[in-house]
């Protein structure tokens, strides 16, 4: 059986994202965005990546659910512009009832790059154009 991994997933609130850990270095992150909506709080995770170094370990899955985990304790729904982020969503129904649908005043508040990538992957692209790997 394969060691447990001792990388750690962290909220990094002043940095608005969670964080991938392995000996002190940053391997990835969920960058996200509070949102205030008349239905109640919600959180814009719109960009995750992990370090080409750590592909295929199933960290970008990991980082999701601590993600998604997170924003459902602390009482907020999820909206996810991030492309990788939804496609995990959609294999995970048990998270539907948590989730906001995407909406233009979601995509106006994230950065350029984020709607881009957000709009590639709602016309089939499914590219990510942000810096770094997307999470795999």
């Amino acid at each position: 059986m394969p060691e447990e991994s001792p990388i750690t997933v962290r909220n990094a609130p002043g940095r608005r994202r969670y964080e991938l850990v392995d000996g002190g270095e940053v391997v990835g992150s969920a960058h996200y965005r509070a949102f205030g909506a008349r239905s109640g709080p919600q959180r814009i995770v719109f960009h995750t990546e992990v370090a080409s170094s750590h592909e295929g370990r199933g960290l970008g899955s990991r980082l999701a659910r601590h993600a998604v985990e997170d924003i459902i304790d602390a009482g907020m729904k999820v909206v996810p512009v991030c492309p990788y982020l939804k496609k995990w969503l959609g294999r995970h129904p048990e998270y539907a009832d948590f989730v906001a649908p995407v909406r233009p005043e979601h995509l106006e508040a994230v950065p350029e790059q984020a709607r881009a990538a957000a709009r590639d992957a709602q016309e089939g692209a499914g590219e990510d154009s942000g810096a770094g790997r997307p999470a795999e």
